[in-house]
């Protein structure tokens, strides 16, 4: 998928220190601005019930479109064709079993060779690990009717010890409850986010990997167990750009910038000059969680990163009103930068009514200042 840079000039960069921030009092939610407006691109056209399974990502290929719907802890990969309506003409290729629920799903390529990001080592639904296989291996897999996730398989790069992946390299105790990724169209750049477990509160962190240092250090080969706190994890640090950690407990929720209103869904990637733009989706069902796509302009300093924030409230008008009984409730799902946009899933559910999208907005769009404090 071809990446461009957004044309949002930058505002002046907060510096991001390595060590956690103290908590801040509770404080009330902040009002919600104004939301910008969404345009549906297709609609996602399942047979019968099967569209009842919220499509957490998709990946868009040339003449249709993988999805990947939430089962329980596993994920149904299913493939559709584009036509004149959206994506239809489904077909089930596999059950995952292992993966996650399928919140990554990325597309790379490294000197001509197709690969997928995805996650794995399952555990209530939530990946712990994250995985590059091969568009071999993966096609190959994916003809059975189980593909299940096997620890410590050469079958794919798996990423594992990920408490110990950011600039410290230090893990201080803590254990991986979930991670996505993403990563750059040219595969130059990875982004991990990951949530820690935490006896209060909850610790989210954000680190970004030279993907060219980590190739060399597994010697090119996607096809082997990579181990961030094992005996390569000096080498792992050096490979890391820098990380930034945020610890929630008593705060403004509207101010979370890693977990917008206790809603985390996907994240992408794009590179921006010698920096990188981050794309996040959140805001689920309930009434109470907002849809919102923030983004981050990263850029290096010193051993680390800095960076400034934006957030956007996200509303679908031409979704509104469609049902015969009333406004459906709406989530955003898995993004990924195309071209000049932001394309994202949508789960619209009105009862026992469910229909899915996929709707876009420009990426110049996202542009109101996010204050963390």
């Amino acid at each position: 998928m071809p990446k461009k840079k957004s044309s949002v000039k930058s505002r002046s960069l907060q510096a991001v220190p390595e060590i956690t921030p103290q908590s801040t009092p509770a404080t009330s939610l902040a009002p919600t601005p104004t939301p910008i407006s969404a345009t549906i691109k297709h609609e996602l056209m399942f047979n019968g019930t099967e569209g009842n399974k919220a499509v957490q990502n998709y990946l868009p290929l040339s003449n249709g479109i993988y999805t990947m719907q939430r089962n329980g802890d596993d994920v149904v990969l299913r493939k559709g064709k584009l036509e004149e309506k959206g994506y239809s003409s489904f077909v089930k290729q596999t059950d995952m079993t292992g993966f996650a629920h399928g919140d990554s799903f990325e597309q790379f390529f490294v000197k001509g060779k197709e690969y997928y990001l995805i996650a794995g080592n399952a555990y209530k639904g939530f990946g712990r690990n994250l995985l590059i296989i091969s568009k071999k291996n993966f096609d190959k897999n994916i003809k059975r009717k189980k593909f299940e996730f096997i620890k410590n398989s050469k079958m794919y790069l798996q990423m594992a010890k990920l408490g110990y992946a950011n600039k410290s390299g230090r893990n201080n105790g803590k254990s991986v409850t979930r991670v996505v990724g993403a990563l750059t169209a040219d595969g130059s750049t990875l982004v991990m986010w990951k949530q820690l477990t935490e006896k209060k509160g909850k610790r989210m962190e954000l680190s970004l990997y030279d993907m060219k240092k980590i190739r060399k250090i597994i010697g090119g080969k996607f096809e082997k167990i990579l181990s961030f706190g094992g005996k390569l994890k000096k080498e792992l640090k050096k490979a890391c750009i820098g990380s930034i950690q945020k610890h929630y407990y008593q705060d403004d929720i509207s101010k979370r910038l890693l977990h917008p209103y206790t809603s985390f869904q996907s994240l992408d990637i794009e590179k921006n000059g010698s920096g990188w733009k981050i794309y996040i989706t959140g805001g689920c069902e309930k009434s109470n969680i907002p849809l919102t796509i923030t983004r981050m302009d990263v850029r290096k300093k010193g051993k680390g990163i800095q960076y400034n924030a934006f957030r956007e409230f996200i509303s679908l008008p031409a979704l509104s009103g469609l049902n015969n009984s009333g406004i459906p409730k709406f989530e955003l799902e898995g993004c990924h930068v195309v071209g000049n946009n932001l394309d994202f899933g949508v789960v619209a559910k009105n009862g026992s009514e469910v229909k899915q999208y996929i709707a876009y907005v420009p990426l110049s769009a996202v542009q109101r200042p996010l204050k963390e404090k």
